[in-house]
């Protein structure tokens, strides 16, 4: 049996939220391995009443951060998590092609979508695994733990430093699950949208079909969107502008040219599917 465009929609929804899933649980169980890489590290340098020695230990100490969280974070699989995780691309791939058949009978090739696919595949790994993970988890880490010694700060604090960093409690997530959390809603949901804007501007699609569920904390103008349910290319600029003036959590970014990519904001949930709306 053909599927309906709703089921087509929650289809989408399984692929997001499964994939997020997947890799954060692959990372939950890398986090112990870390820590103790660390700690391991930790242990070689000075220490004098109880507070760290800065000497040449505590610089190779900072130094050699980058090789052992790499090292176990492959000793943990994360790697092979990562690139499991890219492979919901290709499935969103499909689901996007499915939409655009069932709700507006447009035919979209593989070949309209590869390029993006293969850029964001691309750009996700180096986020979750290369320079980005170094850029925006490992450096920060370096500079807290530098500060830290600097002012001669405990072993304890240290250690606690650490495990903020690489380890979550019952109570709040690490600052790395956090990190790879952001990196790999924002990665999926934004391919779907660089993917979806393009079609809109190589098919001069006039409208926009805003889906999604909404729950009880969801913003002003995801509800008034979701309730309208069709915004017009010609209505789109004053539509963001409401949502500015009168909505919360807006992406600065977002124009009519990246409305696709950033929707409703900030970790945005619903989708903003481009068509030809004929009549009224």
């Amino acid at each position: 049996m053909a599927k309906s465009f709703n089921q087509i929609i929650l289809d989408g929804d399984h692929i997001f939220d499964n994939s997020e899933t997947q890799l954060q649980r692959s990372l939950q169980s890398a986090e112990s391995i870390i820590y103790d890489e660390l700690i391991k590290l930790l242990n070689t340098v000075d220490v004098s009443a109880g507070r760290l020695q800065t000497n040449s230990k505590v610089e190779n100490f900072l130094m050699s951060m980058d090789k052992r969280i790499y090292d176990a974070l492959k000793k943990a699989d994360y790697n092979n998590s990562v690139l499991k995780y890219t492979k919901n691309f290709s499935l969103l791939t499909d689901n996007i092609q499915n939409l655009h058949s069932k709700f507006s009978g447009i035919n979209i090739t593989d070949a309209q979508i590869d390029p993006f696919l293969k850029l964001e595949v691309n750009s996700t790994i180096d986020k979750l695994t290369g320079s980005g993970m170094a850029k925006d988890f490992i450096n920060p880490i370096r500079e807290s733990l530098y500060r830290n010694i600097m002012l001669g700060a405990e072993v304890t604090t240290v250690e606690k430093t650490i495990r903020d960093f690489v380890v979550t409690s019952a109570k709040s997530d690490s600052k790395l699950l956090r990190y790879v959390k952001q990196v790999s809603r924002d990665s999926i949901q934004q391919f779907d949208g660089i993917v979806q804007a393009n079609i809109a501007q190589e098919l001069g699609l006039n409208a926009k079909r805003y889906v999604g569920s909404l729950i009880q904390d969801s913003r002003k103008q995801c509800v008034r969107w979701v309730d309208d349910g069709v915004i017009m290319l010609d209505d789109l600029q004053s539509e963001i502008d409401w949502a500015f003036a009168n909505g919360s959590g807006m992406n600065p970014a977002t124009t009519i040219f990246t409305f696709d990519i950033f929707r409703g904001g900030y970790n945005c949930r619903h989708r903003s599917i481009p068509f030809n709306f004929v009549g009224k």
